[in-house]
């Protein structure tokens, strides 16, 4: 029996957010069917996301669930990309209204620094209970190669939590390189 969709039918990568979202609600209430307390546990059953698509052009895009928000360090400056309307985490849209996924579009020049991270990295705390400064070690490290920011930037972070983090910790660093020629690895010759 056909779909009804015709093979030419292109699915956007919205779409396939959304239908990640619907298939984690509804692995979600089935996990959680006949548990004491069954409605406690699927309000604990969500999931943030950050979805980005970089090309090799002067833009990117994103689709973002409710995940911390991505960093940009450009032009002197490190600034919170927020996307056009927030939406929930997967999970609890049933709590927190808000409409399909929509894709944000950034400008990315070259030159520019692209941070993506766990909430692990902006959740580690000193021994004063204070937060990780992850902008400011950001603009503390601008200047450094892509290795030696992020080995920097795990440093702080060790240093700040005193080694004790308490979640897990995962960094994406994305560099706009300068070189306007530049082609992608299997891009053509």
């Amino acid at each position: 029996m056909r779909s009804g969709r015709s093979s030419t039918t292109r699915t956007t990568w919205s779409e396939v957010i959304n239908h990640c979202g619907e298939a984690l609600r509804r692995d979600a209430v089935v996990a959680v069917a006949g548990v004491v307390g069954g409605d406690d546990a699927l309000l604990e059953a969500f999931v943030t996301a950050l979805v980005a698509q970089i090309p090799d052009s002067p833009h990117f895009e994103t689709i973002n669930r409710g995940h911390p928000l991505p960093l940009l360090l450009g032009n002197g400056t490190v600034r919170p990309l927020m996307p056009t309307v927030p939406l929930p985490p997967f999970g609890l849209e049933e709590f927190i209204s808000g409409p399909p996924a929509l894709t944000d579009s950034y400008q990315f020049a070259p030159g520019d620094r692209l941070q993506l991270y766990t909430d692990g990295v902006i959740e580690a705390r000193d021994w004063d209970d204070t937060f990780f400064d992850l902008p400011e070690a950001m603009m503390a490290m601008r200047d450094h190669t892509r290795q030696a920011f992020l080995e920097g930037l795990r440093q702080a972070l060790l240093r700040n939590a005193q080694s004790r983090l308490a979640d897990d910790v995962a960094v994406i660093l994305v560099d706009r390189c300068e070189d306007a020629g530049h082609q992608p690895t299997g891009g053509p010759t």
